[in-house]
């Protein structure tokens, strides 16, 4: 059972939500970062969408995605997310393995937050978006 699994703490990975433009499109894409030294295997991630737009209820597809490998101090994009979205709540669960244990977060952006306003330098990405660690 989940709650007889002892999860370390999330301490060296982060979400991070980086403005794009595709085609004249502006976009969002989400990247996993690992600001560790050591390498992370076996990473999956699941994300939703979910809230309110014009009073009414929306909630998203849930998407999976699984990164292999992700090296020490590096990163990958997994998932683009349209302007339309960040009005949601979007939440992203990751599960990796580091040293032979797993590790678990819950990594949530609530709505409104994914915003021009809200971006920061995002060290390792040498690009700004919006973080969650």
């Amino acid at each position: 059972m989940k709650k007889d699994i002892q999860f370390p703490k999330v301490e060296e990975v982060g979400v991070a939500i980086v403005p794009s433009v595709k085609e004249g499109t502006k976009f969002w894409q989400a990247h996993i970062i690992n600001f560790g030294k050591e390498p992370i295997s076996t990473v999956l991630i699941s994300s939703k969408g979910f809230g309110t737009i014009d009073g009414r209820e929306k909630e998203t597809a849930v998407m999976r995605h699984m990164i292999d490998r992700l090296e020490g101090e590096s990163s990958q994009s997994f998932e683009g997310l349209i302007e339309d979205l960040t009005a949601l709540t979007n939440q992203f669960w990751v599960s990796y393995y580091k040293n032979n244990k797993l590790y678990d977060k819950k990594f949530v952006f609530v709505a409104e937050s994914i915003s021009d306003k809200n971006l920061m330098e995002i060290p390792i990405l040498d690009s700004k978006g919006v973080l969650i660690q």
